[in-house]
């Protein structure tokens, strides 16, 4: 069965593809199918919108009962009425945080944290998960299907990224210690507001890096 609204991540080519495959593979009655993409107001918009329109590979390609729409909200907020979404689909998305719970001292990755502030860490995790779920639930009908394609790790808490996040630590603490900044920006969802001290003088370094909330299997169960 197509649904008719489809929840999905903000720009994948890979899922904008699949969309069409299953439009196209199915047999349907024609009744239109909407499709909304969701992210965070901030991000490149621009980009999804280009690929969705323009695409020889968009699902809109050749189709003239599919639409598009696109929302700003956050996940971890409601999205849709109740009883909305007949199927939904989010890739790569639930490992980022609503917002940061605590800073990680020397370090940008939680899985590197250890005792309080890893706990914090986990338990910011855990509940952001239930929210996530709680309302896909209220927004899906009685039989629709979520699919989730997230970030994993192993019993440690290790998910093959740490040498590239350990190298990222080190180049920060680096230009912590030389009294740089690096300018950016910061946003709730994901992206590090890091802190460095010296003698005394707290001083921002901003450095757009997703943290990872996965610190350990524990962390999304419930």
């Amino acid at each position: 069965m197509i649904p008719r609204d489809t929840c999905g991540p903000f720009q994948s080519p890979f899922a904008i593809s699949q969309i069409k495959t299953l439009a196209a593979k199915s047999e349907r009655t024609p009744i239109p199918i909407s499709v909304t993409h969701t992210d965070l107001p901030t991000n490149d918009w621009i980009t999804l919108f280009q690929t969705v329109l323009f695409s020889r590979d968009s699902y809109l390609a050749g189709e003239n009962n599919v639409f598009c729409f696109a929302s700003g909200m956050s996940v971890y907020r409601q999205i849709f009425p109740a009883n909305h979404i007949a199927f939904g689909y989010s890739a790569i998305t639930e490992h980022w945080l609503s917002r940061k719970p605590c800073n990680i001292p020397n370090g940008i990755w939680s899985p590197r944290a250890t005792g309080k502030v890893r706990d914090t860490w986990a338990a910011q995790a855990k509940a952001d998960w239930r929210v996530f779920l709680q309302y896909r639930a209220l927004e899906m009908r009685p039989s629709a299907r979520l699919l989730i394609v997230a970030s994993g790790a192993d019993a440690q808490g290790n998910s093959g990224a740490e040498g590239l996040t350990d190298l990222a630590n080190h180049v920060l603490q680096q230009v912590g210690q030389r009294w740089y900044a690096i300018p950016g920006r910061v946003r709730r969802n994901g992206d590090s507001d890091l802190l460095s001290h010296r003698k005394g003088v707290e001083r921002a370094v901003y450095f757009r890096f997703r943290l990872c909330s996965e610190v350990s299997p524990v962390a999304r169960s419930f």
